[in-house]
């Protein structure tokens, strides 16, 4: 199993970050071109909408997770919003486009979106 994890702000500059963190950490695992830009596509659409409805000053977790030919990418925040704010989005749609499988959990304590897709 080979995994990534980064804590980010919410600022723009945290969320660019972000996303060249992951793409060179998928770029270094042997896969695809189209399978390393559309995770980290999806990714980015997560975290962009997790630090549009964080709390001021809160801090968003992105774990990513490579087993056999899985791959897993989970975002989580302290912000919380119906989760009709999350899937009626232009950006969920994105993800549920480029991901296999995509799930949504939103409570006081925050939002999750866990995803996933065959990495073959």
């Amino acid at each position: 199993m080979d995994t990534f994890e980064l804590w980010i702000g919410c600022e723009p500059g945290d969320v660019s970050t972000a996303r060249h963190a992951l793409h060179g950490w998928l770029g270094g695992r042997g896969l695809s071109r189209d399978m390393v830009d559309a995770v980290t596509l999806a990714t980015h659409e997560a975290v962009l909408n997790a630090a549009t409805y964080a709390k001021p000053g809160a801090s968003i977790k992105i774990r990513g997770r490579l087993e056999a030919e899985m791959m897993f990418v989970e975002v989580a925040d302290r912000g919380s919003r119906p989760l009709s704010a999350v899937e009626d989005g232009l950006g969920h749609r994105l993800i549920t486009g480029l991901m296999q499988d995509v799930q949504t959990v939103s409570g006081p304590s925050g939002t999750t979106v866990r995803m996933s897709r065959p990495t073959a």
